[in-house]
């Protein structure tokens, strides 16, 4: 079974997560709120707030939330900050990660935004010290 890094628990986390663990995969779901990785951990699954890529070859699964701006687009700062954080995480990693993108984004974000900021972050190429793959969710809104 593989080892997979839910970042963000939210509602497409959490069941991105809860799929993946009921048919026997290695989760760690990784949130910046306490309180939600409480919950995680009293259902019995391995949750934290400190992202750790050591070990194992890992499928990241990315999925931080992307509010929309009010007819402006989306709100990529949680989601940019959180990409960062995973590029520091692939830089001391040991073995190649696939970095799957989960959350709601604009057309062309992941060549335009998500490779780049894995790359400085991580001073690895994508393809070699990472691979970046899109899954959207299709989720009615809060609910899953």
């Amino acid at each position: 079974m593989a080892s997979v890094v839910v970042l963000g628990a939210g509602v497409v986390g959490a069941a991105t997560g809860h799929g993946f663990s009921h048919h026997g995969h290695e989760v760690t779901f990784v949130d910046i709120d306490p309180l939600r990785v409480d919950s995680l951990c009293s259902e019995g699954l391995n949750a934290t707030t400190t992202l750790d890529l050591g070990g194992a070859s890992f499928f990241v699964f990315v999925a931080l939330p992307t509010p929309s701006a009010h007819g402006s687009g989306y709100d990529l700062s949680h989601f940019v900050a959180g990409l960062k954080d995973l590029g520091r995480a692939l830089g001391m990693a040991s073995e190649r990660h696939t970095v799957v993108v989960r959350s709601t984004v604009p057309p062309h974000t992941c060549d335009q935004v998500v490779v780049p900021i894995l790359k400085r972050f991580s001073g690895e190429l994508a393809g070699r010290g990472f691979f970046v793959a899109h899954a959207p969710a299709f989720l009615r809104e809060a609910s899953a």
